[in-house]
């Protein structure tokens, strides 16, 4: 973890370069270890998947790390009781359909914005500005233009506070509230999201980018289905598009958005309370499940006749149980 104590700001591929190394490290304790690792003493990481699949079928309660994300996102994720029946049908199906166009709008801007950037050697994707626009108008119906206009007080603050979490998170030091609440940090996030989707995109692109057959195969789908029309996409568009589903899913089994959960085991063989973390990025790429091409990029892993004969905890990238993501 010490790749993570430092305060400086590099660019984000070295940032999360660094972030899979760790993982890739894990990953090694699977291998030379076994299915079971005591980490620092107080968690327990599984790599068997049906020990995986028990200890998410069975724990509803989040591990003490997530409190630091309280500040932030509030009790909405965390009283799972409480809100788990109201969350759901807002992310039905049906009701994200209604927002399809806003989605393909936004994609849209990001497509302008991209052409103006053929021919430098280095830029940034600007997918978090199309992904924030997308979330403002469907959940809060706010149009904030921040593709266009990416110095806003919301998104400022956003970022001062992720930046805070993810201090805390990595230094235990600042982890009692008690010391915390001491320092200037507390008082800034006071007065002021890892944004999953934006990094989902970012790393079909560069899979694509590094991988032609496969990003011509792409682009024949979606030529298939628009031909050389610039209208948006409708709901039957996205129906048809197997071959980037399948992209997609591949994308976060190498690339994991997620790559760590925390969970208290409320029963079970373990003794009450003890702290386990669920590693996706290792069951992801472990050899046992997905064969010896296990780090290569393969979209046709998930054609569905290879997906039925899987265990239902080889690809998690939004978890497992009654807590996984919605």
């Amino acid at each position: 973890f010490i790749t993570y104590i430092s305060d400086g700001q590099g660019s984000c591929y070295m940032s999360y370069l660094e972030g899979f190394r760790m993982w890739e490290r894990f990953l090694l304790w699977d291998i030379r270890i076994g299915p079971h690792v005591n980490y620092c003493i107080v968690l327990l990481v599984p790599f068997n998947l049906d020990d995986v699949q028990k200890i998410l079928d069975n724990c509803l309660e989040k591990d003490y790390s997530y409190k630091f994300l309280q500040t932030w996102l509030g009790n909405g994720l965390f009283l799972w009781k409480l809100h788990r029946r109201l969350l759901v049908p807002i992310f039905h199906n049906r009701i994200i359909e209604d927002y399809i166009d806003v989605f393909g709008t936004q994609g849209s801007v990001l497509v302008e914005r991209l052409q103006g950037e053929v021919g430098r050697p280095e830029f940034d994707f600007g997918l978090f500005f199309a992904e924030s626009n997308c979330f403002t108008e469907t959940a809060m119906g706010e149009k904030m233009d921040v593709q266009h206009n990416p110095n806003t007080p919301y998104l400022r603050a956003r970022n001062t506070v992720m930046s805070i979490i993810n201090m805390r998170l990595f230094k235990p030091w600042l982890q009692p509230d008690a010391v915390f609440n001491l320092t200037s940090y507390a008082k800034i996030q006071k007065e002021t999201g890892n944004d999953t989707t934006a990094l989902v995109i970012s790393y079909v692109l560069m899979l694509l980018g590094c991988h032609h057959k496969e990003q011509d195969q792409v682009y024949e789908e979606l030529k298939s289905i628009f031909g050389d029309s610039q209208r948006l996409p409708t709901k039957e568009d996205l129906n048809k598009m197997d071959y980037l589903e399948r992209v997609i899913k591949e994308t976060m089994r190498l690339y994991t958005a997620e790559p760590l959960g925390h969970e208290v085991i409320a029963s079970c063989t373990l003794p009450a309370g003890v702290g386990c973390a669920v590693l996706p990025f290792v069951i992801h790429r472990d050899k046992t499940i997905w064969g010896p091409d296990a780090d290569s990029f393969s979209p046709d892993r998930f054609l569905p006749e290879h997906c039925a004969a899987r265990h239902p905890c080889a690809f998690i990238p939004f978890s497992f149980g009654a807590r996984n993501c919605i």
